[in-house]
């Protein structure tokens, strides 16, 4: 009597279709069977219609290596349709984009996020619920197609971030309630803080060049903590402010700090003095200390911070809509008292503004004077937070209120510039600071001159 297990045969296996795998759109089978099939595609009859000999081509080209991979299953031609028609729909729904594909022949996310929310800003009905379900549903949607088409298996809670993270700025009438994409926590606040400042040095800095920036500045932030301990950043801050007032410094560690360190210890001091420019030297220092000793311990590496700074550099701009000012200093007061003229008067010179809160201010505290430049970057901030947060209508979506803000920006440093030159102006800088959000050339146009006329 023999013991021997009996062989299993072909016909006895369970059809692939029976298999939850099958149905899984992120699982490997699926992974395998799709890419298999886009490849075959490329080789195969150039029918668009499935046929016998497209079926007999795909049958002997996948089934000796699907044999392989998953033995516990028989792969039957009517699986082979399936996943081709799946195949074929998204590659159809893509192929007359050259933008959708990258030059390696991937997915390109960022068009495909904006072109499916530039077709949503033109939708009349959305869903009901709270808009940020809308993202959870592109997310899920984009995420077959990426599964289909590329092969791999996206992380699609971090696709629905991205979405809302675009979508929540074109919505009017938008109340910042919380959802489960705002994720906002201390690192998320410092790399909000830091990308405040980069885009006050420079207003139209492109996306990549923003995340760029922000990520050298986390490094030369670690670099400082490596070198120096909290006592001797104190001594060098103290250094730093007598030699910005002429007066000489003994401090041999000078000799040690490269420019761009120099610079980040600079930037805090500044940022305490002129918060209170009536502060001790000593107490700035000391304040400087503890403030890169908080940072120090929060461990905002950028390996730690990789994963989060492109959420908030696709933004940009359209941060500041979602900025509280709290601040007490007497120059953020100044500037809520002036910039209240431009509630009144849309296109009063901001520049003009910022001088007269500038000049006024040093004035009254001519000790800052060596720190012009980044004091006029504050003023900066504060006037653009408040253009976003409270001199706009409250029902104006985000991006429109970015629209009017670089609009009349650009009106006022090129009035020569014609309505089209305008917009086309408009357009290139928003493909540069804002590559997720779609641009509609007659709305930004609407926006901007039926505002004027008003």
């Amino acid at each position: 009597m023999s013991l021997e297990k009996p062989k299993t045969t072909f016909a006895s296996l369970p059809s692939v279709l029976e298999s939850t795998e099958f149905h899984d759109p992120y699982s490997e089978l699926t992974l395998f069977l799709s890419q298999m099939i886009k490849q075959e595609m490329r080789h195969c009859s150039s029918s668009k219609k499935w046929s016998v000999k497209l079926q007999d081509q795909l049958t002997s080209k996948i089934t000796p290596e699907f044999e392989k991979r998953f033995p516990n299953f028989r792969l039957e031609v009517s699986a082979l349709k399936k996943t081709w028609e799946k195949v074929f729909y998204y590659s159809n729904q893509i192929q007359d984009q050259k933008e959708a594909l990258t030059e390696e022949g991937k997915l390109n996310i960022p068009f495909l996020i904006k072109e499916n929310l530039r077709h949503l800003s033109g939708s009349k009905s959305i869903c009901q619920l709270h808009p940020y379900h809308y993202a959870h549903q592109l997310a899920l949607k984009m995420s077959q197609c990426i599964a289909i088409v590329d092969g791999t298996r996206p992380k699609v809670d971090e696709l629905a971030q991205t979405i809302w993270s675009i979508h929540r700025h074109l919505i009017p009438q938008l109340q910042p309630l919380k959802g489960p994409y705002d994720h906002f926590d201390k690192i998320d606040q410092l790399l909000v803080k830091k990308i405040l400042m980069l885009t006050a040095k420079e207003p139209r800095i492109a996306e990549a060049d923003l995340a760029l920036s922000l990520e050298q500045l986390l490094r030369q932030e670690q670099e400082l903590f490596s070198r120096f301990t909290t006592e001797e950043i104190q001594k060098l801050a103290l250094a730093l402010l007598y030699e910005k007032k002429g007066l000489a410094s003994s401090e041999p560690m000078l000799l040690e700090l490269s420019h761009p360190l120099s610079q980040l210890i600079e930037t805090e001091i500044a940022q305490i003095l002129i918060d209170d420019p009536q502060r001790p030297f000593v107490h700035v220092a000391d304040l400087v200390a503890k403030a890169l000793w908080q940072l120090r311990q929060m461990g905002v590496t950028c390996e730690v911070a990789q994963s989060r700074m492109r959420i908030w550099t696709q933004q940009g701009d359209l941060l500041c809509r979602w900025i509280s000012l709290r601040s007490q200093s007497s120059l953020f007061k100044k500037t809520v008292e002036k910039a209240k003229i431009l509630k009144e008067q849309r296109r009063f010179p901001k520049e003009r503004l910022v001088a007269e809160i500038a000049g006024e201010y040093f004035r009254e505290n001519p000790t800052l004077i060596p720190y012009g430049k980044m004091v006029v970057e504050r003023i900066w901030t504060f006037v653009k937070t408040l253009f976003y947060t409270q001199y706009t209508e409250s029902d104006m979506a985000t991006f429109h209120r970015f629209l009017l803000w670089h609009g009349t920006l650009l009106q006022e440093e090129r009035g020569e510039l014609s309505p089209e030159e305008l917009i086309g102006e408009l357009k290139l800088l928003c493909q540069r600071m804002l590559p997720l959000v779609p641009f509609d050339a007659d709305r930004a146009f609407a926006l901007l001159y039926e505002q004027q006329s008003q």
